[in-house]
């Protein structure tokens, strides 16, 4: 809304600070100590991202190279892009469009984000669901 674009764009203590707030260094050392705890958490963020990737390749979308949690797809278009990320969250799954002037014109791409929470049956909705927004672009 208006009131936080406004700070967003003219608050000085937001646009001029560099270090991250003391509550996001805590919770970024909380993160921390759990990898460290809980290494098959990786595992598992690792094997759904893989799971995910392979899903929307089947579908004919290209997943960008990346490594983490964040699988790129590109979908190039600008309209199409949104309208996908639009069928989507009618169906339940949030999956942001990314466009200019965050990326080069002509290389929109959707943004899927995987977690260790995350379960199979999670990974299997969305791929179902990105294939039926497929097929709606295409009617």
């Amino acid at each position: 809304g208006l009131v936080i674009d406004t700070l967003v764009n003219r608050s000085r203590p937001l646009l001029y600070s560099t270090a991250p707030p003391p509550v996001q260094v805590a919770g970024a050392m909380t993160g921390m100590e759990l990898i460290d705890q809980q290494p098959q958490l990786r595992d598992e963020l690792v094997r759904l991202g893989n799971r995910l990737r392979s899903g929307i390749s089947q579908l004919g979308l290209p997943v960008l190279s990346s490594s983490g949690a964040i699988l790129p797809v590109l979908v190039g278009d600008l309209k199409k892009t949104v309208l996908l990320s639009d069928a989507l969250l009618r169906r339940g799954v949030y999956v942001p469009a990314i466009r200019p002037p965050t990326v080069a014109p002509g290389s929109c791409r959707l943004r899927f984000t995987v977690t260790s929470a995350h379960t199979d049956d999670d990974i299997n909705q969305v791929v179902n669901c990105l294939g039926l927004a497929l097929k709606d672009l295409d009617a």
